[in-house]
């Protein structure tokens, strides 16, 4: 049971903050975050937008850093374009700037897409993102860009399975 002094600051800090703020109080060794007015209490999770990693075959599952998982690819659906020569597939942690995704009019900053898809602040640079070099192709489960949209029945679906 956290102390009066804890609770407090949970009360003023956290519930209480403005409500468009995105509150962070470490406590111990854990972070109690407010996102939505719903509280999460977190373990600390490292950022992982430096990471970068390719994956050559999509024939094998692609390991991915610190247990997020695994990325695996399936040639039944297809959703996203195949490479064209020359793109090698990459997959980074990290977007930023205006993206268009596929079946919709317009365009939108990526961080009002992840706001829009109800990702909380600090798992954004924990998702990961498929590129086609320096091109974002798709957030797999979440979105798929236009630049990466199938447009006819070749391609591929990009399936994350997380780690439990």
């Amino acid at each position: 049971m956290p102390s009066r002094e804890a609770l407090k600051r949970i009360t003023d800090e956290v519930m209480h903050s403005r409500e468009d703020a995105s509150p962070c109080l470490i406590l111990g060794s854990f972070t109690l975050r407010r996102y939505r007015q719903q509280l999460f209490w977190l373990t600390p999770q490292p950022s992982l937008s430096q990471h970068s990693l390719t994956w050559h075959d999509r024939r094998q599952a692609l390991t991915l850093p610190d247990g997020l998982g695994t990325l695996q690819s399936d040639a039944e659906i297809a959703c996203l374009r195949p490479p064209i020569e020359g793109e090698s597939i990459n997959i980074r942690f990290q977007a930023r700037g205006y993206y268009h995704l596929q079946g919709r009019a317009g365009g939108r900053d990526m961080k009002k897409l992840w706001q829009e898809f109800g990702v909380p602040p600090w798992q954004r640079e924990r998702i990961p993102l498929i590129y086609y070099n320096q091109t974002l192709i798709s957030a797999p489960g979440i979105f798929v860009t236009r630049e990466g949209a199938a447009s006819h029945e070749q391609g591929w679906q990009a399936i994350w399975i997380q780690q439990q």
